[in-house]
């Protein structure tokens, strides 16, 4: 029972970070107002995409080629090291290929998979609409059809707990 309320614990505080870590747009767009002496990349996309509207419906501003390229991102790594600061009893990897976006959490403590990894599984699927949201929202920023963010908690010596994708086609 402990276990289970620990799991709960740590899924929730995930749950909370995690959106925490999704993209703003105008985030963007306020960086380049602040650096005034910059050419606006967003206003320059955003005009390509107003004179291409019917070809380009849907896409999104394209400020990165690909996922990795975002998460080397000052901005991303920041928000990273706010979310590893924050989590306790795990450890946390964040990593990309191509257009996923891997987030690798790493438990302190070996757990009994077949104990927790049904409780992950139907508490990743509770949250999906978050994980989407996350997907969604790099997608905004990346240059990719689709976005995939995958989440995989693990015990120490690497058995997968639970490893779930969502999409930001769902």
């Amino acid at each position: 029972m402990k276990n289970r309320w620990m799991i709960a614990g740590a899924l929730a505080l995930v749950i909370v970070l995690f959106s925490g870590c999704m993209i703003n747009p105008a985030m963007f767009k306020q960086k380049e107002e602040e650096d005034s002496s910059a050419p606006s990349i967003v206003s320059d996309i955003e005009d390509d995409q107003d004179e291409d509207s019917q070809e380009n419906e849907g896409d999104g501003l394209g400020l990165y080629d690909s996922v990795e390229d975002y998460l080397k991102t000052e901005e991303m790594q920041k928000m990273l090291d706010s979310l590893r600061a924050s989590v306790s009893g795990m450890n946390i990897e964040v990593s990309a290929q191509g257009n996923m976006l891997i987030y690798t959490y790493t438990y302190e403590e070996a757990m009994d998979p077949a104990t927790i990894g049904p409780i992950l599984d139907e508490q990743m699927e509770k949250q999906a609409s978050t994980f989407q949201m996350v997907a969604k929202q790099v997608k905004l920023v990346v240059s990719a059809d689709e976005v995939l963010v995958q989440v995989v908690f693990q015990n120490p010596d690497g058995t997968v707990l639970s490893d779930t994708q969502f999409s930001s086609e769902d």
